[in-house]
């Protein structure tokens, strides 16, 4: 199978990276070990779905493990996007989107650093599911 077939056959992102990291007979030690800042621990909490995986995290783990990025942030995103949120979205136009977006970040002005570009990459990351950005 494809990496991205591969990726598409599992129905969670979490369960897309326990299945891969079993294919290849590792442990969370040994998939941790070859990614960067990423703990043992971390990586059952993500199978688990008790984690939301960060955009570094997934593509690191998507290096790890072979599997197609593009796929498996789709996997980790989509899962975690509220409904309302992704419907909201996918009716918008591009400019009410960026309106929206625009609102977003006067918001999080009152964030500090790290809080602000968690949500900067969550809305990039939203954004670029839906197709509005390259």
């Amino acid at each position: 199978m494809d990496r991205t077939d591969y990726t598409a056959a599992s129905e969670s992102f979490g369960e897309t990276i326990r299945q891969a990291r079993e294919k290849r007979g590792w442990t969370p030690e040994d998939l941790a070990a070859h990614c960067d800042d990423i703990t043992p621990m971390h990586i059952p909490q993500l199978e688990r779905g008790e984690r939301v995986p960060k955009l570094k995290t997934c593509r690191q783990l998507a290096k790890a493990l072979n599997l197609d990025e593009t796929a498996l942030l789709d996997k980790a995103y989509r899962e975690h996007i509220p409904e309302d949120m992704r419907t909201f979205l996918e009716g918008q136009s591009p400019e009410e989107i960026s309106s929206a977006l625009a609102r977003v970040f006067e918001i999080a002005d009152t964030l500090d650093p790290a809080r602000k570009k968690n949500l900067a990459e969550a809305w990039y990351e939203t954004l670029k599911l839906l197709g509005e950005t390259g």
